[in-house]
């Protein structure tokens, strides 16, 4: 933190600090029920709002998120998004629950995420879905029972045919998650 407006009262000068990547207005019934990445208002940094890359950015506090002394930058810069959203997507929004089958399609950075959290909630069976062999295989060791190459076979055949005709219980997972956020966002513009 290299600066404080005068109404700041929760951060100084020095702290360690992550952003989360949604500005809430705070006002909005999504924002009164605790829900501020729902905000109807909401500039989420990089897409509607400026200062992702820069040096320096003006940020309000309430999208500030301590980071404890012993986290380094790096994790602690991923929390708020990639793992925040995964978790958000499959324990929170998707209630999975030990025991249920799940897919997780689109394994980047969330959802590698949404493959441990899986992992984490106990889940029955996880299918990681992609098209690139070497993010399946990262997913496949972060706790995939199964992969499919979507660029190789038909994604929903082979989940049928890997589940016995049952499909998923919880999917696609971050897939759907993004997709909504992203059509979301743009039909607000």
């Amino acid at each position: 933190m290299a600066g404080v407006g005068s109404e700041v009262t929760q951060c100084k000068v020095g702290d360690r600090v992550c952003i989360f990547p949604t500005i809430a207005c705070g006002k909005c019934y999504a924002c009164q029920e605790g829900k501020e990445t729902l905000c109807l208002k909401g500039q989420i940094l990089g897409l509607v709002r400026d200062g992702t890359f820069a040096e320096y950015t003006k940020i309000p506090e309430t999208s500030l998120i301590s980071i404890p002394a012993d986290v380094p930058y790096p994790q602690a810069a991923i929390i708020t998004d990639a793992v925040s959203t995964a978790y958000h997507a499959v324990v929170k929004r998707g209630r999975l629950q030990a025991g249920e089958k799940v897919a997780v399609f689109g394994c980047g950075g969330l959802g590698h995420h949404g493959v441990i959290f899986a992992k984490l909630m106990n889940a029955a069976k996880i299918i990681a879905v992609d098209v690139i062999p070497g993010v399946l295989e990262r997913a496949r060791q972060a706790g995939a029972d199964e992969v499919v190459n979507a660029r190789e076979e038909d994604a929903s055949d082979k989940i049928k045919k890997l589940t016995g005709g049952m499909g998923v219980d919880l999917g696609p997972v971050v897939w759907a998650w993004i997709w909504h956020w992203s059509s979301w966002g743009a039909a607000r513009q």
